[in-house]
């Protein structure tokens, strides 16, 4: 209903413009409608793409844009979901070193499952060490890098700009899995 609205107001291309963010299992159950709407893109907080045969996606074969976003304390999610993937990323930039900006795997110092939503507290997950709204500001700065980065509607300074920052980041994830 949002997309029909946009295109009611004289949007054009609103699918290619519709990124979906989910937070943990939000993320799991919102990347099939990414696909097959051939949204945008997806953005995952403290979530992943499932490898099952099921659903059928990994970073690997996901056909759209795609941020993973984690917590280094995530209780919950684990940092060897981010791992996984931060490795399947590093072997795809072997061969495409754009798809750093396509497909960033980040993981934000400091901070846990929750804090990608309220910042309560849930059996499992780990105690965070960075305040929620320093934590928040630094999530809504990725991820308007990755819509930058991956949007039509940025200007070419704007993309590698953003881009940019995302390899930097990108590089940082590396390290710390390392």
């Amino acid at each position: 209903q949002a997309m029909a609205l946009l295109a009611k107001q004289g949007y054009s291309d609103v699918a290619a413009r519709t990124f979906v963010g989910g937070h943990s299992a939000g993320g799991i159950a919102g990347h099939p409608a990414v696909f097959s709407k051939k949204l945008g893109g997806l953005v995952l907080l403290g979530s992943y793409l499932p490898h099952s045969a099921v659903f059928g996606a990994s970073l690997t074969t996901y056909e759209r844009p795609v941020l993973t976003l984690g917590g280094e304390l995530d209780g919950l999610t684990g940092v060897n979901y981010l791992a996984r993937d931060s490795r399947a990323l590093g072997l795809l930039a072997e061969r495409d070193s754009a798809v750093v900006a396509t497909k960033p795997v980040i993981v934000i110092r400091g901070s846990s499952h929750m804090q990608f939503a309220d910042g309560g507290m849930l059996a499992g997950d780990m105690k965070p060490e960075k305040d929620i709204y320093l934590m928040h500001s630094e999530a809504a700065d990725i991820i308007l890098n990755f819509m930058a980065a991956n949007s039509t509607l940025s200007a070419p300074s704007v993309r590698e700009s953003a881009s940019a920052s995302l390899v930097t980041q990108v590089a940082a994830t590396k390290l710390l899995l390392q």
